[in-house]
Parts: structure tokens; sequence; C-alpha cells
């Protein structure tokens, strides 16, 4: 259910100002799958946007686990500019990045950018904390040696994960990142997505519609 800027706490919004100043408007978003408050700030330091979940709701760890990654993730995702407990919510607010959704069907022309984002991830430093390894996350779906790493992964780029502006792209929604191997190579699909498929010639469905990034081992 999506709570409103108005309906938070005082005591979340005095700890939002006190990173912002003055909220002037409140552009709402709408929330997402795993937060209840979504909405860019208009601020008198500037735009933010802002996501949010009460620390008691059982999605709160995804928007820690987004807070905690995003620091390893420079260029990649939009920055973290700051993140509050008060008053029984947890508030994250992120570089606002202007954009639209990537189109991800083969031949577009956001595939460069979104492109040249994975080559960026692909030579990231591991995180210095722990985070769940791909091989456990799809065990039985392929085979470990194929996915077995220590660089970040995200686990979800759909295309409204992926914010294109001007010829650059931006992989947003980091609530579930894992680590796994460079050696995945990441290829596109459109149309429903395909099961991915092990060397072994397994096939599991990964659910969803539409154009998606899959890994392919390589």
């Amino acid at each position: 259910m999506h709570t409103a800027w108005d309906d938070l706490p005082d005591a979340a919004h005095r700890a939002v100002v006190a990173h912002t100043g003055a909220v002037r408007s409140v552009s709402p978003t709408g929330a997402g799958a795993s937060c209840r408050f979504a909405a860019t700030l208009h601020t008198d330091t500037g735009l933010a946007f802002c996501k949010g979940i009460p620390i008691t709701d059982r999605l709160a760890w995804t928007l820690r686990n987004e807070a905690r990654v995003n620091p390893h993730l420079p260029g990649i995702a939009p920055a973290l500019l700051w993140h509050v407990e008060q008053a029984g919510w947890l508030l994250a607010g992120f570089e606002h990045v202007p954009g639209r959704h990537a189109d991800l069907r083969p031949g577009s022309p956001d595939l460069p950018a979104v492109a040249g984002v994975l080559a960026a991830l692909a030579s990231s430093p591991p995180p210095t904390f722990p985070v769940r390894p791909l091989t456990a996350r799809w065990a039985g779906l392929i085979d470990p040696e194929h996915i077995a790493g220590g660089t970040l992964a995200h686990t979800d780029m759909s295309r409204r994960n992926w914010l294109v502006h001007d010829g650059a792209a931006r992989l947003v929604d980091w609530a579930a990142p894992a680590v796994g191997g460079t050696v995945a190579r990441y290829g596109v699909r459109g149309g429903p997505v395909d099961p991915v498929r092990a060397h072994t010639g397994r096939r599991r469905s990964v659910g969803g519609a539409g154009p998606r990034l899959v890994v392919c081992p390589g």
C-alpha cells in the first residue's frame, strides 16, 4: 500500500529535511514492489528521489540492502545521498536521475548504453560485506562453476530497472544483489522471457514477460 509524504510521521519529515533543507513539493511515483513510499522531493538543495518503508515491514531488508550496496556502484546506480531511520520508517534519498525505461529489444539504440553499464559492473570491485552468492540463489538452475565469483550482480534486470537519458543508462532498484562470476555474459532477448539454459541443457523458467536481460553461461 502506498503512503503519501504527508502521511509520514513528522519526525521522519524532520530527519529528511535535516539532509535536504525544506521540502517545497513532492511528486509521487507510486510505491514499488519493495517500498511503501516513493517520490521525487523538490527541496532547497535540489531534487532527490526518496524511497521508504516501515522498519517493521517484512521487506525492509531490501532497502537496507540498497543503501549498503550503493557505494560500490558509482556511475552504475544513482548515488545514495542520505538514509535515515526515524519514527518507525527507513527512508533513503538518491540522486535524481531523469530518464525513461530502457528498450531492451534487439537492435534498440539503448543497448550500447546498457552494455556500458554491464561492462562497468563486471569490473567493479567485490563487495566488502556479505552478499548471498548466485550459486546459492540459483542452485539447481545452472551449474555453479559457470556463475561462481565475487562480482556484484543485480539479479532483476528487467527494463523497468533501467533508466536511459541522453545516451547514458543507470541500473536502479538494487534490492536483492548477489555475487557471481564475470564469466557469465549478458544477452538481450525480446518477447516472453526464455528460461535460463545451463550447459547441461536443463531449462527452468525464470518468469515474467517482455524484454529482459538474461544470464547465459559463457
